[in-house]
């Protein structure tokens, strides 16, 4: 992936990198949060260096709001992930890489509805939720509702 030398550039590489923490990113259109999520993303489940140790995919939640934006997320992260594949040389690597593309489809990557859905189907009677209940994808009419129930 290619980086333009941008005025917050440690900051983003200080953010793909980190390894101890989880990071949220908060920015307007357009400014790269894509580029960086899918930076963090492959150098978590396959660092380049031998000394850093991969975290499983499967652990691993890559959230956004759109389900445009989280499509192209994951299209990304596999695209990324293929190409470093195709450019490294070293084996350690190469094996990260394929075990990641491997197991990326049971990745959490999508959007905060289907996130939250994820944690929540397999415990739904604990939350007090019917066993076959529904993702309200335009809560309009619902917010109406309840404000008028409140109301």
């Amino acid at each position: 992936m290619i980086l333009a030398n941008l005025p917050d550039q440690p900051e983003r590489d200080a953010a793909a990198g980190e390894r101890e923490r989880n990071v949220v990113v908060d920015a307007g259109a357009g400014t790269g949060k894509t580029g960086l999520l899918v930076r963090r993303f492959v150098q978590l489940v396959a660092p380049a260096s031998t000394g850093a140790v991969p975290v499983d995919v499967g652990r691993l939640a890559a959230i956004t709001f759109t389900r445009r934006a989280a499509g192209e997320l994951g299209l990304r992260i596999r695209q990324e992930l293929l190409s470093e594949l195709a450019r490294s040389m070293d084996l350690v690597h190469r094996s990260r890489l394929r075990e990641a593309i491997a197991g990326f489809d049971g990745a959490s990557v999508g959007t905060i509805h289907s996130f939250c859905d994820r944690l929540l189907r397999p415990y739904a009677a604990e939350a007090g939720l019917p066993a076959m209940y529904d993702v309200v994808e335009d809560g309009t009419e619902l917010v109406r509702e309840t404000v008028d129930l409140l109301l």
